[in-house]
């Protein structure tokens, strides 16, 4: 595993650089991928949630086997 120690040389466009020992090449010349601060997290709505386990559910039923399968009912109080 290389250190990097041998030095940088600059190679290819301006802010490419590299290792002399090695060869691996790195860039300089470019901001951060990631925006500052953490990511948002999406959370699907109760619909799509609900069609994500319907269509689990179904994938599990045909890899068991289960010929006829359909969702539950929503259950309804008296």
């Amino acid at each position: 595993m290389c250190s990097h120690s041998g030095g940088w040389s600059e190679v290819g466009s301006p802010g490419e650089v590299q290792c002399r020992r090695c060869g691996v090449r790195r860039f300089r010349h470019y901001g951060a991928v990631r925006p500052v601060g953490l990511p948002h997290a999406l959370v699907p709505s109760a619909s799509e949630r609900r069609a994500a386990d319907l269509a689990a559910a179904r994938q599990v039923a045909f890899a068991v086997g289960v010929a006829r399968w359909s969702p539950p009912r929503a259950h309804r109080p008296r």
